[in-house]
């Protein structure tokens, strides 16, 4: 019975997890706010609410880690097949990092904040994308600028460019 409760725990923190991921809420440290999700958890099984936290942020934590590191091998890739060079290679990682920041920086922006932010970064894309003698079919070709940084559904660019 017990090892039943915990198998419906970590499954139920697993989907909570995941769902949280896609949520972008985040926890402000000084304010010690959780999203619903965290409370409802801790609350359901009887968990310290840090506790479940914590459980959250090593899991998007590990998730980041991946992500960038399929990042830096699809852009190994496409230097060795000529796709790109070393410094648009640098110029790309660069540009992830920053745009990783910025989502970070504008979690606490309200929604009209935020659109405003990322219209301001769809029109600086096409500059830089300039300056680093890039396409948006390059960009697309290795992936940079899914999940969140640039492309949008639909398959379109996001970065306010055809």
């Amino acid at each position: 019975m017990m090892n039943k409760k915990l198998i419906v725990g970590l499954g139920a923190l697993t989907v909570a997890g995941i769902a949280f991921l896609y949520t972008g809420r985040t926890v402000s440290a000084a304010d010690q706010t959780y999203p619903p999700i965290v409370e409802r958890l801790a609350q359901r099984f009887g968990l310290n609410i840090s506790d479940v936290r914590k459980v959250f942020d090593d899991e998007r934590s590990a998730r980041q880690v991946q992500m960038r590191t399929q990042l830096q091998q699809r852009l190994d890739s496409a230097v060795s097949a000529g796709t790109i060079t070393e410094a648009q290679k640098s110029a790309i990682l660069t540009k992830h990092d920053e745009m990783k920041s910025d989502m970070e920086n504008w979690r606490s922006l309200s929604e009209e904040e935020r659109i405003q932010k990322m219209e301001e970064r769809r029109n600086g894309m096409e500059d830089w994308m300039k300056a680093n003698n890039l396409s948006i079919d390059v960009l697309r070709q290795i992936g940079f600028g899914h999940r969140g940084f640039g492309f949008g559904p639909g398959n379109h660019a996001g970065f306010g460019l055809k």
